[in-house]
């Protein structure tokens, strides 16, 4: 019998992963996939994956095993149950970089699957594509050099931080250039807003609202959002850091955002990051927060 995944020891010696086979483990074959999930993210470039409670190590320049114990039937199961024959959540390292337009439809997803206060927002629109009409596309469309992606290493967008150095101007633009292309598809509601849909529809046509006289001292504004399984590596604090290297260099002093009060965990995100709350007339802090800083990049946290 060949092995799928092509390791020493097996009838196929290419080894593309450089692990060597040993004997069968007898383990059922659900316990040893459960272990193949297991997979483990360490700081860095290295990832590690416990397979039959021994761990094969990936190093940025190859594969090294240590006490590994792997069988064939545990290398096909793994083989099925992967992407195209690629061990399940390994990939390249992953790296900020700017947006281009191939990245526009990973965008919207990422969008749609954080969006409802940080999660999966399918299930309660009946039409998703709204969010992103608001909070992703017509900032690449208006600023696409102010939006970067995080890129998994097999050049997919997995995250991305977007924003303006400028939120009077943005609006202006949004209403001129961005609210015609998207207005038909999603339309105003005729009456105060009676489903999820229609309240980010009325966002959508109501840009000026991004206009707020206390954060004026903060021209500029940003989104930034992760799939979950991207979260809790650092990737969000490179983002930020990226963005506001960005603004900088554009001569922006101080950003803000505007958040979903409900969202603790992207609130404990940004408290780390240096955010501060900013009070607002006319914004019910229940529902919503404002929060600024400076660009400056104290290298804390």
């Amino acid at each position: 019998m060949r092995c799928p995944l092509g390791i020493i020891g097996c009838p196929d010696r290419s080894a593309p992963f450089g692990v060597r086979c040993g004997p069968d483990v007898r383990r059922p074959r659900a316990v040893r996939f459960r272990a193949a999930q297991r997979l483990v993210s360490t700081r860095g470039a290295r990832l590690s994956i416990l397979v039959s409670d021994r761990c094969i190590r990936r190093s940025v320049r190859g594969w090294q095993a240590e006490a590994d114990v792997v069988d064939i039937a545990w290398c096909n199961l793994l083989w099925e149950r992967s992407q195209n024959g690629r061990m399940l959540g390994v990939t390249s390292t992953a790296a900020v970089r700017p947006y281009r337009p191939a990245d526009a439809p990973a965008l919207d997803d990422i969008c749609i699957r954080t969006g409802h206060n940080g999660r999966d927002s399918r299930p309660v629109y009946a039409d998703p594509a709204v969010l992103p009409a608001v909070f992703a596309a017509p900032y690449v469309h208006l600023d696409p050099d102010l939006a970067f992606v995080l890129d998994d290493g097999q050049g997919r967008a997995v995250g991305y931080v977007l924003g303006t150095a400028d939120t009077p101007r943005f609006a202006e633009e949004f209403r001129a250039k961005w609210l015609p292309r998207v207005a038909d598809r999603h339309p105003a509601p005729k009456g105060p807003p009676a489903t999820p849909d229609e309240v980010i529809a009325g966002l959508l046509h109501d840009p000026e609202r991004m206009i707020v006289p206390e954060l004026a001292a903060y021209p500029a504004h940003l989104h930034i959002d992760l799939l979950p399984e991207w979260q809790g590596r650092g990737h969000g604090r490179a983002l930020m850091r990226t963005f506001w290297r960005a603004l900088r260099e554009r001569g922006v002093p101080a950003v803000h955002l505007v958040m979903a009060t409900a969202n603790g965990p992207a609130r404990a995100f940004y408290d780390r990051m240096g955010f501060h709350v900013i009070e607002a007339d006319g914004l019910d802090p229940a529902d919503v927060t404002c929060l600024g800083r400076t660009t400056e990049d104290t290298g804390r946290p």
